[in-house]
């Protein structure tokens, strides 16, 4: 797919308007020369891997890759390719920005997109407008085990989401509506989702009339539907999120495959891929928004929790390739002393031991490795101290769940220079009964464990 010039460009007409790549009209003459070959000599050409097929039939070129060599220029055989800055930069129809197109859509009359792809994978390139895609395997399905769980005909294990199959008029109208909020993100924080989603139908209405566009009433409902969950929740994700039965969420990269941990069925892999880093990257920070904390090419590695108390952590370029993200859900119903039983986690005896140690000043420490059940197996165990005691909970990210009244959580926070250190410290100045510390994990850390039962605090904690 590539964008052919219809006539000559008016002369007071600015087409690259918003260009990511600050074209100019001098740069015409090239960019709109380039028809992403099948068989590109540019991407054999280049020695440093930097220009590659971003989507089907789309070419692209990372100039963090490019040394400047040109010699992809000399490769190409429509001079479609130019050098600035010691970078090569060509048309990628906006890749990076959600196939935005914005030359395009500023003069649609002077310019018009030449593909030759189907119906389906136009949708599947558009479909990147939201910054997602959602892979249709209805047809591969062979049957349901559990909810969201299906086995495959080839056999294997997926976890499938369903979300309305799209046209690329749909989508265009979607993204008109989002782009219209961009820059109202205080607005959407102040006011009700009910005010919102009455906005979003009179913007719907309003874009219908202009463009004399008849919507039935399902897709009138769903597009609004749709609208709402990418501008206010967290699109797709929203529902995965709500799933009971899933431990660990994680993206792994961009135009990669979503996965989760399943309660009962372990790894899975989704339907679900993000389109780019960037978008990626923008759902992380809308998911740290509330704990006002962001990752950022200065921070390229974040460590928060959620609004249900999950725990997030993303990293970056220049950490990873791609950014991504794994979020660890923890029930929202606490676990019992009985559960651990049923479980088969701790014995009775082992509890009745325990029940003693927890009701007397003793330290204690619960070791573990990675998901092993450290945080679920302390939470609980917390339910034997007696209720009218004092806590002071120190951690890097909110974890424990406890039942009392009287408690008070401390948060390390590196960007303002407060560490384990300073925070079990305070502690001291508290008065706590009992002063939990959420996760040792090396051999400076174990010190400032061991200097607050010197003190005579009852600590407990956990320990990879």
């Amino acid at each position: 797919m590539y964008l052919k010039k219809t006539e000559d460009f008016i002369k007071d007409t600015d087409v690259f308007l918003n260009c990511p790549y600050n074209f100019t009209k001098k740069d015409s003459s090239c960019v709109f020369n380039c028809t992403n070959c099948k068989d590109a000599p540019c991407i054999k050409a280049c020695k440093k891997n930097a220009i590659y097929y971003v989507s089907k039939g789309v070419i692209a070129i990372d100039t963090d890759k490019c040394d400047g060599c040109g010699e992809c220029l000399k490769a190409c055989p429509h001079n479609a390719i130019i050098l600035r800055k010691n970078k090569a930069y060509k048309c990628d129809l906006c890749a990076l920005s959600s196939f935005s197109m914005f030359c395009y859509k500023n003069n649609p009359a002077l310019l018009k997109i030449m593909d030759e792809f189907t119906d389906d994978e136009k949708k599947y390139i558009l479909n990147r407008y939201l910054g997602y895609i959602v892979v249709d395997l209805k047809k591969e399905i062979l049957r349901n085990i559990s909810k969201n769980v299906f086995e495959m005909k080839d056999s294997s294990k997926r976890y499938l989401i369903f979300h309305q199959n799209l046209s690329i008029q749909e989508i265009e109208v979607i993204n008109f509506i989002l782009d219209s909020y961009k820059t109202r993100t205080e607005y959407i924080e102040k006011v009700s989702t009910e005010r919102i989603k009455e906005d979003i139908e009179k913007e719907l209405i309003d874009y219908c009339y202009v463009n004399n566009i008849e919507l039935e009433e399902d897709q009138f409902n769903y597009i609004i539907d749709i609208s709402f969950n990418n501008l206010y929740n967290y699109g797709p994700l929203t529902e995965i999120l709500k799933d009971p039965y899933l431990e660990e969420i994680v993206i792994i990269g961009e135009g990669k495959p979503l996965y989760v941990y399943h309660k009962y069925y372990g790894w899975l892999e989704s339907n679900l891929s993000y389109s780019s880093s960037q978008v990626i990257r923008d759902l992380i920070n809308k998911l740290s928004w509330h704990s006002n904390k962001y990752i950022t090419l200065k921070n390229p590695i974040l460590d928060t929790y959620l609004k249900d108390n999950s725990r997030l952590n993303a990293v970056i370029n220049p950490i990873t390739e791609s950014a991504c993200l794994t979020i660890r859900k923890f029930s929202q119903k606490p676990f019992t002393i009985k559960d651990l039983i049923s479980f088969n986690t701790v014995s009775k005896e082992a509890l009745v031991f325990l029940s003693l140690c927890f009701l007397t000043d003793s330290n204690i420490i619960v070791v573990g490795n990675t998901g092993s059940g450290k945080t679920t197996t302390l939470n609980t165990l917390l339910s034997f101290v007696p209720l009218d005691e004092r806590f002071v909970v120190v951690e890097e990210v909110r974890e424990i769940n406890i039942p009392h009244k009287h408690k008070v959580f401390t948060l390390v926070n590196p960007e303002i220079g407060i560490n384990l250190e300073s925070l079990v410290i305070n502690t001291l100045r508290m008065r706590p009964d009992r002063v939990v510390i959420g996760e040792i994990r090396s051999r400076e850390e174990s010190k400032y464990l061991i200097e607050s039962m010197l003190c005579g605090q009852a600590a407990l904690c956990k320990m990879s």
